[in-house]
C-alpha cells in the first residue's frame, strides 16, 4: 500500500500540507487496498465512487499547489454507512426493498460537513438491513467477517455498522461513518479492534440518515485512535478543530457499574476488562464500583418491550405487510415484535427513560467516565447465526446488552481496544451523561495512552 491509511489524521494532514503525499495518492491507496481485500461475496463496500473521488482529489491537489488555504484534513478519504444519503444515489439502508427508491437530493448533513471540511467520500459500506441488529449480518449482499477471521472460524463483524468497522480495521480508509441506536458503532469497533464513538444524540444532526428509532439514532465515527475520533466528531458537529487536553490518569475518577453490565461475561472479556482496571488503579486513577439502577431499568425495558422495535414497526409496517419476502427474516422478526407493544406500554417506558436520564446525569457529575466491557462476549462465529432464529436472537441480545444501556440514558460512549498479544478483539467502553462528549474524549485518550495504543 503506497500510504498507510492507519496513520493518525494529523499525520496524514501534515504529509499533505508538506507535499509528502497528495490527495490523489491517498485516494489511490484506499482504492488499491479495497480492491485487494474487499470480497465481492462478503463485501465491506457496497458502492464505490472511484471516479468522483479521484476527480475531487485532483481538484484539491490543484488548489493546494496554488497555495489555496484549505481545511486541515482536505484530501483525506472517508466512507459512509449505506443508510446515509449521498446526493444522486439511492439510499438502500442495506436492503433490497429500497433498491428502486428515488435518489437522494442531497448529502446527509454529517456527510456534507465532512465534504465541506475537504474530506473525500470514497464509497458506502455494508450494514445490517435497516440497521436492526448488533451482529452485522446481511443475507442480501453478504456479510463481511470480523477483520482477521475467515473460513470456518469467520466471526460476526458486529452491527449494524458492519462494513464501517471492518473498513477501518482493514486499513481501507482512515475514517468511516456509522450510526448507533443501541450499539451499532461500538460493537463493530469492539469486534474489529478499532475505535467507535456514540455521541450525545443532540450533538449531531441526524437528517439524511434512514431512521430506525428517532429516540435513539445517532451518527458516529470509526477511526484508529481517540484523537482521530474526536477530530471527526468536531467536523460532524460543525465545530472548529481543537486538540484534546492531555490529562494524567491520577487526575481522573472512574465508576464501574455493578450488576447487569458485569454479569455473565466471557472469561477472556472479563480478564481483559479487569486487567485494564488494575492498570488504571496502578496509574493513580480513582475507580469506584457503584450501583447504577438506571441500567437495571434499561435492561428490563429492552427485554420486555424495546422502544426501538415499536418505532421500527411504525416505520416499516406497510413495507413489511406488502414485501415481507424481501426482508431479512431476522430483521422482519424483530420489526414484527414492535406491533405487540401498546401505546400505554410505550408511554410508560418513555416516562421511565426520562427519569433515568435525569438520575444518570446527576450520578455521573463526580466521575469522568463510567467503565464497562463493550460487549459481554467475544466476536461470535458467523455460521451458526445465519440459519437459526433462536441462536441469532440470543446472540444478538447478548451483543446489545451493555451498549444499549448508554442509549437508554441518552449518554455518550466510546469503545477502544483493550486486547493484548494474540487475543481476539475486545472492546473497553467509557460512558458519560449527555452533553459530556468532551469530558469523555479526554478520559478515553488518557486510557488509550496507558494501553500503549
Amino acid at each position: 500500500m503506497p500510504h498507510n491509511l492507519t496513520r493518525p489524521l494529523t499525520e496524514l494532514s501534515h504529509l499533505l500540507a508538506n507535499g509528502q503525499c497528495t490527495a490523489r495518492s491517498l485516494v489511490e491507496a484506499a482504492l488499491t487496498r479495497i480492491a485487494a481485500v474487499n470480497d465481492p461475496e462478503r463485501p465491506v463496500f457496497l458502492v464505490l465512487y472511484s471516479d468522483q473521488a479521484l476527480a475531487k482529489a485532483d481538484e484539491i491537489d490543484r488548489a493546494r499547489s496554488l497555495g489555496t488555504n484549505l481545511p486541515a484534513f482536505s484530501g483525506i478519504p472517508f466512507a459512509a454507512k449505506d443508510l446515509f444519503d449521498v446526493a444522486g444515489e439511492v439510499t438502500t439502508a442495506g436492503s433490497i426493498v429500497l433498491k428502486n427508491a428515488a435518489p437522494a437530493k442531497q448529502h446527509a448533513s454529517v456527510v456534507q460537513r465532512l465534504v465541506d471540511a475537504g474530506m473525500i467520500l470514497i464509497g458506502k459500506t455494508n450494514m445490517t438491513e435497516f440497521a436492526f441488529s448488533g451482529l452485522g449480518l446481511n443475507p442480501h449482499y453478504g456479510t463481511p467477517p470480523a477483520w482477521g477471521t475467515a473460513g470456518d472460524t469467520a466471526c460476526a463483524p458486529g452491527g449494524s455498522s458492519s462494513g464501517a468497522g471492518v473498513s477501518i480495521a482493514a486499513g481501507m480508509v482512515p475514517v468511516s461513518l456509522g450510526t448507533d441506536t443501541a450499539g451499532s458503532c461500538r460493537i463493530p469497533a469492539a469486534w474489529n479492534g478499532v475505535v467507535g464513538y456514540k455521541p450525545t444524540q443532540s450533538s449531531l444532526p441526524g437528517d439524511g440518515a434512514f431512521p430506525l428509532s428517532e429516540l435513539f439514532d445517532a451518527p458516529g465515527p470509526f477511526t484508529h485512535r481517540v484523537s482521530c475520533c474526536h477530530s471527526v466528531f468536531q467536523m460532524m458537529a460543525g465545530q472548529d478543530q481543537s486538540s484534546l487536553p492531555v490529562i494524567e490518569l491520577a487526575e481522573l475518577s472512574f465508576a464501574v457499574p455493578t450488576g447487569l453490565a458485569l454479569s455473565d461475561l466471557n472469561p477472556m472479556v472479563e480478564a481483559a476488562f479487569n486487567r485494564t482496571l488494575k492498570l488504571l488503579e496502578s496509574s493513580g486513577a480513582a475507580v469506584d464500583y457503584i450501583d447504577v439502577p438506571e441500567f437495571e431499568t434499561a435492561g428490563d425495558v429492552f427485554r420486555s418491550a424495546p422502544m426501538a422495535s415499536r418505532q421500527a414497526w411504525e416505520i416499516h409496517r406497510e413495507r413489511l405487510e406488502t414485501h415481507r419476502e424481501m426482508f431479512d427474516p431476522f430483521v422482519a422478526m424483530r420489526v414484527s415484535n414492535g406491533k405487540n407493544i401498546s401505546d400505554d406500554t410505550q408511554n410508560a417506558n418513555l416516562a421511565k427513560r426520562k427519569k433515568a436520564i435525569l438520575s444518570f446525569t446527576q450520578r455521573m457529575k463526580i466521575y469522568d467516565a463510567l467503565l464497562m466491557p463493550t460487549t459481554a462476549d467475544l466476536p461470535p462465529l458467523l455460521a451458526p447465526l445465519q440459519y437459526d432464529l433462536d441462536v441469532f436472537a440470543a446472540t444478538n441480545g447478548r451483543a446489545l446488552r451493555n451498549t444499549s444501556l448508554t442509549n437508554f440514558v441518552d449518554g455518550c460512549a466510546i469503545s477502544i481496544p483493550c486486547q493484548r498479544g494474540d487475543e481476539p478483539a475486545i472492546g473497553f467502553s467509557l460512558c458519560q451523561a449527555n452533553s459530556e462528549d468532551q469530558r469523555l474524549f479526554v478520559a478515553a485518550q488518557a486510557i488509550e495512552k496507558m494501553l500503549g495504543r
